[in-house]
């Protein structure tokens, strides 16, 4: 005759999921950063070569 009784579960799997659960958000906050950085980034980048375009000399123009 089997019993379906409460057991306990030990600190190893709730250490796991606790572990699970902390790279899961550093992985969410870390795309989350990438996403919201990256139109920065491309406007720097535009900006730069606006810039070094602007520094050239008229000779090298075309």
């Amino acid at each position: 005759m089997l019993t379906l009784l409460p057991g306990y579960v030990g600190p190893g799997a709730s250490l796991g999921v606790i572990g699970a659960l902390i790279a899961l958000a550093i992985s969410i906050l870390v795309s989350l950063g990438v996403v919201l950085l990256w139109p920065v980034r491309a406007l720097r980048r535009k900006m730069a070569a606006k810039r070094a375009e602007k520094e050239q000399p008229a000779s090298e123009q075309p």
